[in-house]
This record gives C-alpha cells, sequence and structure tokens, in this order.
C-alpha cells in the first residue's frame, strides 16, 4: 500500500479537475490573459511552496545533483525546463484565447512525441 498517497493525489486532481467547470461561469467577465496570469503564477507559488515544505531531503539532492553536472548538462538542462514551459505557456494563451482548434492542430501532434526528443536527464 505504498502508493495510497499517489492514487488519493489522482484521485483528487480529476475531482478538482471535475468541478473546475463550476466556476467558470462567473470568470466570464474578465479578460482571459487576467485569468491566464492568476492562474499560473498562484499554482506555481503553492506547487513551489508545497513541495518545498514536504520535500525538502528531495530538494536538496537535486540541487547537489545539480550543482555537480558539467557544464553543457545543465545548460541542456535548462534549456528543456524553459523550452518545455515556453511550449505549454503557448498552448495555455492559445486555448485562453478562442484559438483552441489552432492549438489543438498546432501543438497537440507534439505531445506524445516530444519526450522521445527530450529526454530527461534526472536519476
Amino acid at each position: 500500500m505504498k502508493n495510497t498517497s499517489y492514487y488519493l493525489a489522482a484521485v483528487a486532481a480529476f475531482t478538482v479537475w471535475g468541478f473546475f467547470s463550476l466556476v467558470l461561469k462567473p470568470l466570464s467577465g474578465y479578460p482571459s490573459l487576467d485569468i491566464l496570469f492568476y492562474r499560473v503564477f498562484f499554482s506555481a507559488t503553492l506547487l513551489f511552496l508545497v513541495s518545498w515544505l514536504l520535500r525538502r531531503k528531495t530538494w536538496r539532492d537535486q540541487r547537489r545533483h545539480f550543482a555537480a553536472l558539467p557544464p553543457a548538462q545543465k545548460k541542456g538542462l535548462l534549456f528543456q525546463l524553459f523550452g518545455g514551459g515556453l511550449f505549454l505557456t503557448a498552448d495555455r494563451f492559445l486555448l485562453l484565447s478562442g484559438q483552441v482548434l489552432f492549438a489543438a492542430v498546432l501543438l497537440l501532434p507534439f505531445y506524445p512525441t516530444a519526450p522521445q526528443f527530450f529526454p530527461l536527464c534526472w536519476h
């Protein structure tokens, strides 16, 4: 039963996602870029705080691992991190700006193949 917390996290994520549509109607009066900014900012801040508070040993280990990497691998890893963030931001922006079909046609084919071309270097 080691994986119980992972299963609970997955169920909680899908539950929150399912109820998310209830708050979309009251938000219709706000510009989509404002919604995007607040969602990204607050979710990233909350995720950082929860991760930092509950996984301090892992943070320490990963920091040591990153510091031990050669400069070329550090550069590649940071490129992958920021590149993935850029693609995700572009996808969310297109989705919220009403360009859903464009986003689906342009970016969706890359999602299944991206992990094959950009493998993560974490061990």
